[in-house]
């Protein structure tokens, strides 16, 4: 994640076979998350989001990721700073 004038970007990546859709999650608290990004559909997985959409410093963001057969897996998630 970073900070790229008024955007900021999020990579991260997946593995597995038939991955369908990948996306960015954002949480206040770590606890409750909402998808903050367009889902994406190839590798790499780069996400700009505009600057409403970039998370505040003790925020997290995190990657989430679904396969064909509707199984989602998501990735640590890591603090804003």
């Amino acid at each position: 994640y970073e900070r790229i004038g008024k955007k900021c970007v999020a990579r991260f990546s997946a593995w597995g076979e038939n991955i369908d859709l990948a996306w960015v999650e954002h949480s206040r608290d770590g606890l409750d998350w909402e998808r903050i990004s367009r889902y994406q559909r190839k590798q790499p997985l780069d996400f700009s989001l505009p600057q409403d959409r970039c998370p505040q410093p003790g925020e997290y963001l995190r990657g989430a990721a679904r396969d064909v057969l509707g199984t989602t897996a998501v990735s640590d998630a890591v603090p804003v700073r």
